[in-house]
């Protein structure tokens, strides 16, 4: 996160950040904590050129509310700065407010909130919108409570809400270059309970598929046709032609998925896989 960012934004958007906003809600005081409200898109069920608009509303104790309004896909990716009163616990929800053209389905989508002083990301959540205007409020999306200080990031007491249909995904890839290469890692966004199940499928030069939770292995094999293609580990014995493994996902644990090759000389390495989730328990 660019540091000089903040600042701009800062300026340009603190005379605008109370204006929809209960009460007076005075801007530039020192009595108010600013922080940066990044959106990025997981899945977008509307067709190209439609969009949602959505609503960021805090309460305070004191029933006090602030209300920011935004459209996606317009803001995706882009750093919007939130200011609220120090010293305050809150309740944030994210509310379908109606504002739509043509979309009647869903946008899921991850919002990350970043200390601009320290350009700390502070804590990430996926929710979802669609076009219909909900009623406010009874289940907060989060809750959190903002020191008089303004320092460090905000803590946050609410559990995560887990989309089921956004469990797993697919990935693939492909390398030319010839010897040992490991892929980028791929995290993988699961809910706790769910049953996840990896099939790993090399194209044709074998893989080594492996899943690790929270950096500890629990599972790595190498697969494919190790007859046709004998110098690796497997010394030219016949390897499973796919990586097939399942685990039940467990709160709190990251999960990545991590593929290697060994490549011959003037070939391609390409595979691909599927992560999916079922028999989950909510």
């Amino acid at each position: 996160m660019n540091k000089y960012l903040f600042p701009v934004l800062l300026a340009l958007l603190v005379p605008f950040l109370f204006t929809a906003c209960q009460g007076d809600g005075e801007t530039g005081r020192e009595d108010y904590c600013y922080f940066a409200v990044r959106f990025d898109i997981v899945r977008n069920d509307c067709a190209p050129g439609q969009f949602l608009g959505f609503t960021l509303r805090f309460i305070d104790d004191a029933g006090t509310w602030y209300d920011f309004d935004y459209v996606l896909p317009d803001i995706e990716g882009n750093p919007q700065i939130v200011g609220l009163p120090s010293g305050q616990p809150y309740e944030a929800y994210v509310l379908n407010n109606g504002v739509q053209n043509g979309c009647g389905e869903s946008i899921y989508f991850e919002v990350t909130v970043i200390d601009p002083d320290a350009e700390q990301e502070c804590f990430s959540r996926i929710v979802d919108i669609d076009e219909r205007p909900e009623a406010c409020c009874s289940n907060p999306d989060l809750e959190f409570a903002l020191p008089k200080s303004c320092e460090n990031c905000i803590e946050i007491v609410t559990e995560e809400t887990c989309y089921p249909e956004l469990c797993g995904g697919n990935f693939s890839g492909q390398y030319d270059g010839g010897g040992f290469y490991v892929y980028p890692i791929e995290e993988l966004y699961t809910c706790p309970d769910c049953k996840v199940t990896l099939i790993g499928t090399p194209i044709d030069i074998p893989n080594r598929f492996t899943i690790r939770g929270n950096g500890t292995i629990l599972y790595a094999e190498w697969v494919g046709d190790g007859t046709a293609y004998p110098n690796g580990p497997w010394q030219g014995q016949t390897l499973a032609p796919t990586a097939n493994f399942q685990f039940q996902a467990q709160a709190g644990v990251q999960y990545t998925l991590e593929v290697e090759t060994i490549d011959p000389p003037d070939r391609v390495d390409e595979w691909y896989a599927t992560v999916s989730c079922t028999n989950c328990g909510f």
